[in-house]
């Protein structure tokens, strides 16, 4: 599906492919997308709303749930897919389930993220959903529930559920990116006891403001 009128409500769909958006203001909405393409969702234009839909890559590898910018995303499941949102400028993600990215193959081998947030990524917000990166076991794992990349601007990540990945926050940045910001979060040992197979984070604590952060089953500070 191409989407190229202003204002497009998309409404109580199933849609077997995969939709491109170009034009701005668009409402996807209630609504189920299994895509094996490269992305279920790719936003080309402005202020697209996705809310209260499934999205699934069908274990596609390469294969993004929603992608790349000026979207807000609120109370979506995406699950099935290597990067299942890729946020690059002006994203709100909030109140969604976000989990299941595929298995590691070394035959493919897939770099899973299940919120991708690339290097310059600017205005970001990721509020109040339960992120999940792939963990099966101490030897089979994906790389992060978040990953953030270097010379980033204006990125919240507050008061989530996070777990899974090797580091289920991965903050790959050469220093404090600005008004970045980690806060108020949950990491869970639903997956074990380290959070993700090599722990909660990584190159994150000497950001510029990471307060609040507790391991979700004792409140004791990360």
């Amino acid at each position: 599906m191409t989407i190229s009128s202003a204002g497009t409500v998309v409404e109580k769909k199933l849609i077997n492919g995969c939709i491109t958006v170009n034009a701005p203001n668009v409402i996807i909405r209630d609504s189920k997308i299994l895509c094996s393409g490269m992305a279920a969702i790719y936003n080309n234009s402005t202020g697209l709303l996705v809310e209260d839909s499934e999205i699934s890559c069908e274990g596609r590898v390469g294969g993004t749930g929603l992608t790349w910018q000026d979207f807000t995303a609120r109370r979506i499941n995406v699950h099935a897919c290597e990067n299942v949102i890729w946020a690059e400028n002006n994203v709100v993600i909030e109140d969604s389930y976000l989990h299941d990215p595929i298995n590691y193959d070394p035959v493919t081998d897939p770099h899973t993220d299940t919120v991708q947030i690339p290097s310059n990524a600017t205005n970001i917000t990721i509020r109040s959903n339960t992120i999940y990166g792939n963990y099966i076991n101490k030897e089979d794992f994906g790389n992060s529930a978040i990953t953030v990349g270097g010379g980033t601007s204006n990125i919240l990540i507050t008061q989530n559920l996070l777990a899974g990945g090797g580091y289920t926050v991965y903050c790959n940045q050469p220093g404090p990116g600005q008004n970045f910001r980690i806060t108020d979060n949950h990491f869970s040992r639903i997956f074990v006891s380290t959070v993700g197979g090599f722990g909660p984070w990584e190159e994150c604590k000497d950001e510029s403001q990471v307060t609040g952060n507790v391991y979700h089953e004792t409140g004791q500070a990360l």
